[in-house]
């Protein structure tokens, strides 16, 4: 039996919540071949607050022991750095960790109420593809401010980056059985 070391990263606001509702569903998936074994560690506004950070250390220790990890919302709109920006420690998570592949698989079942309407026989299963750790990802916290007037960000794309999002989308294409040729 296989069992998986999960981080449960609660958060903040509706984070705990929705976070219990993960849970439930992979409780509900396991069987005599796999099993789950959550490890709950703080993130987000409610630790900054208290401590100082919005990403522990010991967060990120558990994430990086962790076969996978969850994490349900981070932030407060009242909680904010001295300098008046937000926290993002589901950011700083990224960039530590390098997980640069935000793939958003959509899907939808027969018999399951939508507004799409697609042709008998037809399917709609595809992937979304993001680059997690460029973009304006990459400059965190090296914008600049003019007075009060203007505010500069840079958005940052490498070839590294690109090939390497694109060949994670190719490589996850190939091995989707599509049933073609």
């Amino acid at each position: 039996m296989a069992t998986y070391r999960i981080a449960q990263l609660g958060g903040d606001g509706i984070g705990p919540e929705v976070l219990g509702e993960a849970v439930r569903v992979l409780t509900a998936v396991q069987d005599t071949d796999v099993r789950f074994c959550f490890e709950r560690a703080e993130v987000g506004a409610a630790v900054y607050v208290r401590t100082g950070e919005d990403l522990p250390r010991e967060t990120v220790e558990l994430c990086r022991g962790a076969d996978a990890t969850r994490l349900g919302a981070a932030g407060l709109t009242d909680v904010r750095h001295g300098d008046g920006t937000e926290l993002v420690p589901q950011v700083t998570l990224r960039m530590l960790l390098d997980l640069y592949a935000g793939m958003r698989p959509i899907k939808l079942y027969p018999g399951v109420p939508s507004p799409l309407r697609i042709p008998e026989g037809q399917v709609i299963d595809y992937v979304i593809f993001r680059e997690n750790t460029e973009g304006l990802f990459a400059s965190l916290g090296g914008g600049s401010k003019v007075g009060e007037e203007l505010a500069v960000d840079t958005l940052v794309i490498t070839r590294r980056g690109t090939e390497r999002i694109v060949r994670r989308a190719f490589e996850t294409c190939r091995a989707r059985d599509r049933g073609a040729p």
